[in-house]
């Protein structure tokens, strides 16, 4: 627990090796992991289900298909504490894949086996010169005012199971400003989607009836 290492594990023939890469250039060891919630007692499915599982998934399917090459791939076990379209805290199957601009993420749930994927182009942060929303948290309707030097394409509200609630495109975004009617969902957290300047940015917002 206080120190951290990278391994890269191999599974051929039943049989698994363990390499030390720690020193590689290839991985950041910088990176934040959540060392309090080791994963230890979950009955998770096994990697070859969970690949056989996400080839059923049309998008992920049709990603692997047109890029048979990729730039970078990483298939993983991980709890969730920072994909706002997966609950948070629960353990998941994650997939990766970046082609380009292009990033294909997938979440498996090690229980359901239910397959959760997106196609984006490179994520960017929304700050408040770019979007504001407003009032938050919303209660009937939900504002989003576009930045004065700044055009959203899109624009997208989901629940955190990952279901489209509503979608925008170009024709009704011409005034720069969004009006999502939200009287008829639940109290929670959601999720905002848009894409601004060809770039998609994700903002998550919060509902209170």
């Amino acid at each position: 627990k206080d120190s951290l290492k990278t391994f890269l594990c191999l599974k051929t023939f039943g049989m698994v090796t363990a390499i030390d890469i720690s020193d590689s250039e290839m991985f950041d060891l910088d990176m934040e992991f959540d060392l309090d919630s080791p994963i230890l007692n979950e009955n998770w499915i096994d990697s070859d289900i969970m690949a056989t599982e996400l080839m059923k998934n049309e998008g992920f399917k049709s990603f692997v298909e047109a890029n048979p090459t990729l730039d970078f791939g990483m298939v993983a076990l991980f709890r969730n504490n920072m994909n706002p379209l997966l609950e948070m805290g629960k353990v998941f199957w994650g997939a990766q894949l970046v082609k380009g601009n292009l990033v294909q993420a997938c979440g498996v749930d090690i229980e359901t086996k239910e397959v959760l994927c997106q196609t984006f182009g490179s994520v960017i942060e929304i700050t408040n010169d770019m979007a504001t929303v407003y009032p938050i948290p919303a209660n009937q309707i939900l504002n989003i005012k576009i930045g004065e030097n700044f055009e959203a394409t899109n624009a997208e509200l989901y629940d955190l199971s990952g279901k489209l609630l509503y979608s925008a495109g170009l024709d009704d975004l011409t005034n720069k400003l969004i009006d999502i009617n939200t009287s008829e969902l639940h109290s929670g957290s959601y999720i905002i989607k848009l894409q601004i300047n060809g770039n998609w940015g994700i903002m998550p917002i919060v509902i209170n009836k």
